[in-house]
């Protein structure tokens, strides 16, 4: 260790004079003295150490840029022309795989937005189902209860007079957001009714159902049928809503064709309706 040290011992006495020369160590070896007055540190010759560059050689340097960039452009311009593949196949190829990802993305997006719309369709349709199948059963308790009346006093003269006492009894056991009336229609003529929500306008005097054509064929199938019908949705004759229609037929059986019981309707049967189903021969039943 101690040879190395004493090997670099430089005469710098000798230095000083003669800069960028050769000098000799003790050991044989040469170095260069730099030249501390013409430092080129800064990359411009004679400009002194550390010191900034003149400001004609920066504005050289800066107009250097624009040549490099055309430079560059033509190179790069020369590789393609000779190497196509090599130089314009892996951009490509990365494009188009951008392009592939962004369409599935899309895609896949939209899908999802459209399985979560159907379900959400779904779910609501459901709940509405469900909604509307238990306002129905709370329709058949006040119809079933009528039915029971009616045939037990089928006069309508008698009937008609204890009608709004049987509904005032009902009342609590309805449900008011449900129903909105109930109507009682001997031989197809609605001349009874008791509305449970008032109606926006004036309540319309007797209504025929079998000369509507609006509501002919429902009447028709809930005779046909002999059961509870639901039609609808459809506008409420005289109000402003929309809603369904529920009936439960009425038959009196034992009876006779001219049998009007208590109405003064003629023939007594409902209009355009003198055979089945309105009326059995056979069984001597008749609609009410």
């Amino acid at each position: 260790m101690d040879v190395g040290m004493q090997s670099i011992k430089v005469d710098m006495k000798a230095a000083e004079n003669a800069p960028d020369k050769p000098v000799v160590g003790t050991t044989g070896s040469t170095f260069l003295q730099p030249d501390v007055g013409n430092s080129d540190t800064d990359g411009v010759k004679g400009a002194p150490f550390g010191g900034p560059a003149p400001a004609n050689v920066e504005s050289e340097v800066s107009a250097s840029w624009p040549r490099r960039m055309w430079h560059s452009l033509q190179t790069y311009g020369k590789n393609v022309r000779k190497r196509p593949l090599i130089m314009l196949g892996p951009p490509i190829i990365i494009f188009c795989i951008c392009v592939a990802l962004g369409v599935w993305g899309v895609e896949a997006g939209a899908k999802q937005w459209e399985r979560d719309e159907r379900g959400r369709v779904q779910s609501t349709g459901i709940e509405w189902a469900a909604s509307f199948k238990l306002s129905l059963d709370k329709t058949f308790t006040p119809l079933s209860t009528l039915s029971i009346f009616i045939k037990r006093k089928h006069n309508w003269t008698t009937f008609s007079t204890e009608f709004p006492l049987i509904m005032q009894e009902m009342l609590p056991t309805i449900d008011a957001g449900t129903i909105q009336e109930l109507q009682v229609a001997p031989l197809g003529h609605v001349d009874a009714i008791y509305q449970i929500v008032p109606w926006p306008t004036s309540p319309p005097g007797t209504i025929d159902i079998f000369a509507n054509p609006a509501l002919r064929g429902g009447a028709l199938t809930t005779i046909e049928q002999k059961r509870l019908v639901i039609n609808g949705p459809l506008k409420l004759v005289g109000g402003a809503y929309f809603g369904a229609i529920v009936r439960i037929p009425i038959f009196i059986q034992n009876t006779t064709y001219e049998e009007t019981f208590g109405t003064k309707y003629r023939p007594p049967v409902p209009t355009n309706c003198t055979g089945m189903p309105c009326w059995n021969e056979a069984t001597k039943e008749k609609f009410w």
